[in-house]
């Protein structure tokens, strides 16, 4: 058999050229497959999807960079509508703050939706006061569709700002570090810019939330006590229990130091069952010092609600201390429960039939707050501090508040006002139907030893005055005003804890 050389090179260059021609056509394929999965738009929204606007991103920044601010914005409460309204609804409203956003946009600056409930785009203007205030007009703009919408909402929002570089190109980088801006902002502005100084209070966060577990071995944590104050004749007649934190290093840390952290760390059911225990240690040292009782509040965290076995849990350290779960009030935060308020319910009647109260904490804080209370056996409610800011001149708010304690009547809850600190504000209560009182008008939260002497007198807890006029002298004087032109007057209320009327 005979091998011709020119046969075989011819056979191999052909192969080679099969092999990429075929290359490019699948290389082609390819490429224009992603070209049309670039151009399809987000299935909810319509508009760019995420790697379509990584892509257009690229090409308006080229070079200019420094020209822009990237903005990540997350709607907060999008999945209390969701649960509220139901996923129809919540796209609608994904749908409109699309709309909204994009009407305060102008040519060049691009969006998309880049999350379930997260929004980024690129802005001109890079001053920060600008920047702000554009923002403002988008919130307003997001708001205004909301109020035109039949079930009617506010929608919260958060915005990470991050301003590049010249030259910089990668453009999820730049959401990353927006986004970092977000989510450690603190306070209750709306509006963060990244800091590179933020990736050092990362790491002291970090570091802070991994020695939760030692300081609760070591005794760092502490209780404090806030009372609460009965209108009707102001006497103290229970209490609310926070956590302190007097770390080693650090002096002492306020909750909002560190429970967000021990939620987003996964810390915060340690730190709850310690305060329950320490409450239950309260109670017992009340009862062996034959003191007056009174209920304490127990703020539990929404991932408590997660453990099957919780109410139960608390329940068997009742029994350990000898206290009667009636004495302790468990209290829920309104956002919490609306997460899952199927849930919520479960666990409040699991609470009930083991003998505890249940109550809301913040409630009214959000716009679903009067639905909760159709769908939940609850004791009390208290009242988001929001209500009672200032001197409540607000006539908007006021009719609210009333509408809030009138239907609380008559479904036979309690009422707390919390965040008191005026005497405006307690007159205010007192013409109204609410049945207690908490705030720094009349006590700031304290230690046990000093709560005990602030709030009880030879063990009987004391009846506090209105800074200013008494009480007395004011319920005379109205009565006073009442009985010109009449024989008598008689004035009475109905304590339903007691079971009893005060005439």
């Amino acid at each position: 058999m005979r091998f011709n050389l020119s046969d075989y090179f011819f056979q191999l260059l052909s192969v080679i050229c099969l092999l990429v021609l075929a290359t490019v056509i699948i290389s082609w394929f390819f490429k224009s497959s992603k070209k049309k999965m670039d151009a399809q738009p987000d299935l909810v929204t319509g508009g760019l999807t995420e790697s379509s606007f990584h892509m257009q991103g690229r090409r308006l920044l080229a070079g200019k960079a420094d020209s822009f601010a990237l903005v990540s914005m997350k709607i907060e409460n999008l999945t209390q509508i969701y649960s509220s309204f139901g996923s129809d609804d919540g796209e609608t409203a994904l749908r409109r703050i699309y709309e909204a956003t994009k009407s305060q946009l102008g040519s060049g600056e691009l969006i998309a939706r880049t999350g379930e409930d997260t929004f980024c785009f690129f802005m001109k203007n890079r001053k920060t006061d600008e920047i702000c205030a554009r923002l403002d007009r988008i919130c307003n703009a997001i708001n205004s569709y909301a109020d035109k919408y039949k079930d009617g909402y506010v929608l919260r929002h958060a915005f990470g700002i991050y301003l590049p570089e010249k030259n910089e190109e990668d453009i999820k980088t730049m959401q990353n570090l927006a986004r970092i801006a977000r989510l450690t902002g603190q306070g209750e502005k709306t509006y963060h810019f990244y800091d590179p100084r933020q990736h050092e209070k990362n790491s002291w966060a970090k570091e802070l939330a991994l020695s939760i577990d030692s300081a609760l071995q070591t005794s760092e944590f502490v209780v404090f006590y806030q009372p609460k104050v009965r209108i009707l004749d102001q006497k103290v007649v229970g209490a609310e229990a926070t956590v302190r934190w007097r770390h080693h290093h650090r002096g002492m840390l306020s909750p909002d130091m560190f429970l967000p952290l021990a939620e987003k760390y996964h810390k915060i059911v340690n730190i709850d069952r310690f305060v329950f225990e320490e409450v239950c240690r309260t109670l017992q040292r009340w009862k062996r010092q034959d003191r007056e009782l009174c209920p304490i509040s127990v703020n539990l965290s929404g991932a408590d609600m997660d453990y099957p076995d919780f109410p139960e849990y608390c329940y068997d350290l009742c029994c350990r201390y000898s206290v009667e779960p009636s004495l302790i009030e468990i209290e829920f935060k309104e956002d919490d429960i609306l997460v899952n308020t199927e849930r919520a319910k479960t666990v409040f009647e699991r609470f009930h039939n083991l003998g505890f109260h249940c109550a809301i904490d913040n409630f009214g804080a959000n716009y679903t707050s009067l639905q909760i209370l159709g769908t939940l056996d609850v004791d009390t409610i208290k009242l988001d501090s929001s209500f009672f800011d200032g001197d409540n001149n607000n006539r908007c708010g006021r009719f609210i508040t009333e509408a809030i304690l009138k239907l609380a009547t008559q479904l036979h809850i309690r009422t707390v006002a919390t965040g008191i600190d005026n005497l405006g504000q307690v007159k205010y209560l007192q013409q109204m139907a609410c049945d207690d009182i908490q705030g720094v008008y009349y006590f700031n939260p304290a230690p046990l030893e000093k709560f005990e002497s602030e709030a009880y007198s030879r063990n009987l807890l004391k009846y506090v005055e209105t800074k200013g006029k008494r009480l007395e002298e004011q319920i005379s004087i109205r009565a006073r005003q009442a009985t010109q032109g009449s024989k008598s007057i008689v004035l009475f209320s109905y304590l339903p804890d007691e079971d009893t009327i005060e005439f």
